[in-house]
């Protein structure tokens, strides 16, 4: 690290700070001014982002009810990306053969049979059939490495202007067969590979047409609804219909408690299972049949509810750890496949969506839309759900009319039902609707979730602000594609333009050997990272605000799960104090220089990512541990939650004074072969807020070894005491994993953890005033709050 110019004085206060003491020494002092000149009106608390998590945060400790199968058929609703012509259209992502072709993985009947309907340009909203699906070759980026793509041939010539091909075109392709059933795909742990769905024999009163079959004809056939550890000492339920099919089958379901027979009739019976669960044991649901086949319908698990629980579709220790973050938004990302249907009605008359090139998907129904405005009005936080990237104009109005309509009319009436009669509009603050996620992305063999040309996103925008139940707090976000991508474009009527500018994609053994064991290296090159991504979009976002539009961000964190460089040096730095307070001066960054207001880290649970390594990188959940009187969160977390504690009203304008201590940034070029110091950055930053006669302030040091002493000057006279809490460690390292990141071989047991590293510490500041002195440890974030009169 670096300040300015070394002199006598200044080589004595390091000696001193080397055997222990903190010098207060008046030219070492950095004066911090809070003004009242509003930077950004209206601020919104830090987000995070919903998972599915794993351990203690997976769907069985954060979900009451964290299965729900009816089995019913699957829709296929695919948009996709090409290139419009007289005959048909060329899938730019897609090919007919290979392991992800389309008829390798039986798309192809899917598609000839399919609803295809033009989502751009002059025929939008056109339907076509699709007569056959042939292979071409094709340069798609004229890079003079053609590919193999599916051309998708119409039964009918189109009529295009000038006969000319229409690039970057969309296409949906929408099939939904209710008769084809849905259940688990991954056959083996979770299901037999004979079983299958059947039609035309379900419950009485029961929604839709499919049963699951458990075919123990010729051997055991089983079928898995859960096994995870239970938060607490729980008493579960696993609620079902069944009924004997063919032959004489026996009915067992392997439980906690042991195995349950369950008598079988040539009739429609419901069963109840209730099952005391010890808290860690798992909660394995397992139904056997052998002897014959029998039908089941409508699994439901639940445990019960403890008196005084919360009233949201979530768990009492879920809610407790969002509370502790007191996030402005919850966003909960979806891709496409359906409709608006699965969102807004009950879990068991729903049914599931496939985005993917297979005919197959998994058929649990998780939470839906009408949980997520729940827990956010319960928890004072603005919902951000994304609806599915595959919409009709239809769609649009039925959500709006979800959303906004009277308790008796069309989908008012769907959420009255639910328990929730007045309009969502009128209860919650603000409501953030995105299409799909990352409609964009080049991931898998298609576009994910949705279509981002010309026409698509603003013609649903129009159709929801032109709805009678629209109101000016229902806020629509489309994806911007980075520097590169303009959606802006092709859909200027959004409020916002949402990114997700993850910190260091890529971590290489250039830059592990670069750095080697000087962490501080590391550090400041990270530093360097975030604050350099969020002032490299200035322009961008000024140029937004210009035109009354805005950016969000809907994920962010550190993403170098990719990169050549040693597992355990990634997971050295990942879960680390100094990468969570490197989030946090990120963000905060994006807020006041970018007027970012809505912003959403990446994400709530979730220990280790395998999805590029194996074992996995510490990416990329912030909650560990759920469990009351456990709970256990990285630093980033902890960081989010004190700044949400202050982020309120009006971001102000502060002034450090001149000559402030500074630290040399290190760079890489693009590839992270080549390393550089950079122009000196500061190593205190601040983030003022004024709310009525509440005031706040958040001050970050950087400095990845020495304290600094700050004088803070503001306007008014307090009232009262000022509270100060300080999120700290021992070390830029320091964390909260229950074991060494660095050995990740080694399975981690939560029950037993290392302790705590970083701690947030609360103190009171009697006769606060302008110019109160302070000194910030080193690689710390420290809040102070007061009341004037």
């Amino acid at each position: 690290m670096r300040r300015r110019k070394m002199n006598p004085l200044t080589l004595i206060a390091i000696l001193t700070l080397l055997v222990g003491m903190v010098p207060c020494l008046a030219d070492e002092t950095t004066t911090i001014t809070v003004t009242d000149k509003p930077l950004v009106k209206d601020v919104s608390r830090m987000g995070i982002n919903m998972s599915r998590g794993s351990g203690y945060c997976s769907p069985g400790n954060t979900l009451k009810k964290p299965r729900v199968y009816n089995f019913e058929g699957t829709s296929y609703r695919q948009c996709i990306f090409g290139i419009l012509r007289e005959n048909g259209f060329l899938c730019q992502m897609v090919s007919t053969d290979g392991k992800y072709g389309i008829k390798t993985t039986g798309m192809d009947k899917i598609m000839l049979k399919a609803k295809v309907t033009l989502l751009s340009g002059p025929l939008k909203g056109k339907e076509v059939k699709i007569k056959e699906i042939v292979t071409e070759t094709y340069d798609v980026w004229d890079n003079g490495r053609p590919k193999p793509l599916a051309l998708l041939v119409f039964e009918e010539k189109l009529e295009l202007p000038d006969g000319e091909p229409i690039p970057k075109a969309g296409i949906m392709i929408d099939n939904y067969d209710p008769k084809s059933g849905n259940m688990h795909c991954a056959y083996g742990y979770w299901n037999s590979k004979d079983n299958k769905t059947v039609a035309g024999d379900v419950p009485p009163g029961s929604f839709g047409c499919n049963a699951l079959m458990l075919d123990g004809s010729d051997k055991d056939s089983t079928f898995r609804v859960a096994g995870w550890p239970s938060s607490r000492p729980s008493t579960w339920h696993l609620r079902f219909w069944v009924k004997s099919k063919d032959g004489t089958p026996n009915l067992t379901v392997q439980t906690p408690a042991g195995a349950k027979a369950v008598s079988l009739t040539a009739e429609w019976k419901q069963h109840d299972l209730a099952i005391d669960v010890k808290e860690g044991d798992g909660v394995p649901f397992v139904f056997s049949t052998k002897g014959g086949s029998a039908l089941v319908d409508n699994i439901e698990l639940w445990r019960d509810t403890i008196e005084g629980e919360n009233p949201t579709p979530f768990t009492d220790d879920f809610v407790a750890a969002l509370k502790n973050l007191n996030p402005g938004t919850v966003r909960s990302l979806q891709m496409g496949g359906m409709g608006v249907d699965k969102d807004l009605k009950p879990r068991l008359e729903s049914y599931i969506g496939s985005n993917g090139l297979t005919p197959k998907s998994s058929g649990t129904q998780g939470f839906n839309l009408h949980h997520m405005y729940e827990l956010c009005e319960y928890l004072n936080s603005e919902p951000w759900y994304c609806l599915p990237g595959t919409l009709y104009l239809e769609d649009i109005d039925n959500y709006m009319e979800y959303i906004g309509a009277p308790a008796d009319v069309g989908w008012g009436k769907v959420r009255a039902e639910q328990g929730h009669p007045r309009p969502w509009t009128e209860t919650l603050s603000k409501i953030h609707v995105e299409f799909g996620n990352e409609a964009w992305n080049f991931w898998g063999p298609f576009f994910c979730g949705g279509y981002d040309g010309p026409d698509y996103w603003k013609d649903l925008i129009d159709r929801a602000k032109k709805s009678p139940y629209y109101k000016p707090n229902v806020v629509f976000h489309v994806g911007q594609r980075g520097l590169a991508g303009k959606p802006e474009k092709d859909a200027p009527n959004a409020d916002r333009y949402t990114l997700a500018p993850y910190i260091v994609h890529k971590l290489n053994k250039e830059h592990q050997d670069y750095f080697g064991e000087d962490w501080t290296k590391a550090y400041r090159y990270l530093f360097a990272q975030g604050v350099g991504y969020a002032r490299k979009y200035a322009k961008t976002a000024k140029d937004f605000t210009d035109k009354g539009s805005e950016i969000s961000i809907y994920e962010i964190n550190h993403h170098f799960a990719q990169g050549s460089a040693d597992i355990n040096y990634k997971n050295t730095l990942l879960p680390s104090l100094g990468s969570g307070l490197n989030i946090l001066n990120s963000m905060m960054l994006w807020l006041k220089e970018n007027h970012v207001r809505q912003q959403s880290f990446f994400t709530f649970g979730g220990f280790s990512n395998t999805a590029y390594t194996n074992p996995g990188v510490r990416l990329f959940g912030a909650c560990l541990d759920v469990r009351k009187g456990k709970e256990r969160y990285r630093p980033h977390w902890l960081a989010l939650a004190e700044a949400n504690g202050v982020i309120a009203g009006d971001l102000v304008q502060t002034t450090h004074s001149a000559d402030e201590p500074t630290f040399v940034p290190i760079n890489s070029d693009r590839k992270g072969k080549t390393f550089s110091e950079s122009e000196p950055l500061p190593v205190l930053w601040s983030y003022a807020f004024a709310d009525g006669k509440k005031r706040g302030i958040i001050l970050v040091n950087l400095d990845t070894s020495l304290p600094r002493d700050i004088t803070l000057k503001f306007d008014g006279v307090p009232v009262g005491t000022s509270v100060s809490r300080l999120l700290s460690g021992a070390s830029l390292n320091a964390n909260n994993e229950p074991d060494d990141p660095s050995n990740p071989q080694k399975k981690a047991d939560f029950d037993n953890p290392k302790p705590l590293e970083v701690k947030v510490v609360e103190s009171q500041i009697k006769g606060f005033k302008t110019g109160q002195q302070l000194t910030l440890p080193a690689h710390s974030m420290t809040t102070l709050q007061w009341e004037i009169k």
